[in-house]
């Protein structure tokens, strides 16, 4: 057995001890099977789908997939086949996150860090709740789009995670970076058009029946950016969401960070380039470091445009925080901070999720921490110069001279 496979059995028995000791928190599951029930009595109409006055606004992928579930479980009641089913979720996903992990060669301790939040076990197991079906497909088109240069069916599964949770579409811009800085612009508008495919396939319904209501509630700037209320704090409230105008500032600010993002990170990286040409059976060393090279640009690239809205947002928003945990141990330890510095700041930022309820004394420690996370993304992060090999065990770099203007294409690509 190699350590995912450790990994793995230990999770296992992880989520079999939570779902024996501790109670099930059925108030998502509830909730989401509410919403469900009024489809399946022939409701298209999004802004009538609702659950005691909550209006639904996860996308038509959502429904389905809850829909699926809804007869599983037999309209909701049987919860211990819903967990099961959580569970499996779970540990495939982490099993996806481990296998980045160790495609981009970090050392294995860095991956026990993943162990370390007992509030996501709790999420799968217990709260059972949409963010773990939008991370399963996320994780699943990342596997496919690094590891294995399968972009078509990568963005599939990328569409299929926007269609279960809209805010993932915050990986856009670093999916659409990577597409262009891979493929020919005519393989982009296809990889593209299979993702708008796919929303028109699942929202088809809705759409026909009231399309506005359908893409008012599902893309609107709201489904994306939810602070009703800062749940982590009330030390925020005053700052930002008491203001009418706070889904703007939000949007605001992920914009200028991904600007800051393609400027201080993606422009002075390597060319992200897919080679198809090895020979079957070819074993140089060298290939190989280059392929894990452009794998660990691909992840990075990804995860940082995910959590240039991500981590602003949950400062206020603690669901959020399924959506990139298992991120930030890969972030953190591609950056030159020292091993112990990047301990730290991993450790400030997940005691403000864990600990509840939190304190203004947490809520400035988690504070903290994000800040120094994104100093050093944007300034601190091993890529912004040519290297050979990142000394704490990130992927191997291979030297290489790269010209930011040169946005020359390869000969061949997976599509």
């Amino acid at each position: 057995m190699n350590f995912i496979d450790y990994a793995l059995f230990i999770k296992f028995l992880l989520i079999v001890v939570v779902i024996y000791i501790f109670p099930y928190r059925g108030e998502n599951w509830n909730v989401y099977m509410e919403e469900i029930g009024g489809f399946l009595d022939g409701e298209l109409n999004y802004s009538k789908l609702k659950s005691n006055n909550v209006s639904l606004n996860s996308p038509g992928g959502f429904v389905w997939l809850y829909s699926a579930l809804y007869y599983i479980t037999k309209a909701g009641a049987s919860i211990s086949l819903a967990q099961i089913i959580f569970s499996y979720v779970y540990l495939i996903t982490f099993g996806m996150v481990l296998s980045l992990y160790r495609q981009a060669e970090f050392p294995s301790w860095v991956s026990t860090l993943l162990f370390v939040s007992p509030r996501i076990l709790s999420t799968y197991s217990l709260s059972l709740s949409n963010d773990c079906w939008g991370m399963f497909f996320l994780y699943g088109a990342i596997t496919l789009i690094a590891g294995r240069r399968y972009w078509k069916l990568g963005c599939l599964l990328y569409s299929m995670a926007v269609s279960v949770k809209s805010s993932l579409l915050l990986v856009g811009p670093g999916l659409l970076y990577v597409l262009f800085r891979s493929l020919s612009f005519f393989k982009v508008l296809y990889c593209l058009a299979v993702c708008v495919l796919w929303q028109l396939v699942v929202g088809y319904p809705f759409i026909f029946d009231d399309w506005r209501s359908y893409v008012g509630k599902v893309f609107a700037l709201r489904s994306i950016f939810i602070f009703d209320c800062p749940e982590n704090d009330q030390l925020f409230e005053k700052i930002l969401c008491t203001t009418p105008y706070r889904t703007h500032v939000f949007l605001a600010i992920v914009v200028v960070s991904w600007l800051l993002l393609w400027r201080l990170r993606w422009s002075t990286r390597w060319r992200i380039t897919v080679d198809d040409e090895k020979k079957e059976g070819e074993k140089n060393d060298i290939f190989h470091e280059k392929d894990s090279c452009r794998s660990h640009m691909i992840v990075l690239t990804l995860f940082e445009s995910n959590f240039a809205g991500l981590l602003v947002e949950s400062i206020f928003h603690c669901g959020l925080y399924t959506s990139f945990f298992h991120m930030l141990p890969y972030i953190l330890y591609s950056t030159e901070y020292p091993i112990w510095l990047s301990s730290v700041v991993l450790g400030l930022i997940i005691q403000g999720f864990e600990i509840f309820p939190p304190t203004h004394g947490h809520s400035i420690l988690m504070m903290t921490g994000i800040i120094s996370l994104i100093l050093g993304i944007l300034f601190f992060g091993t890529n912004n110069n040519i290297r050979r090999a990142h000394k704490k065990g990130a992927a191997k770099i291979i030297e290489e001279e790269y010209d930011s203007n040169n946005f020359s294409l390869p000969s061949s690509s997976k599509v």
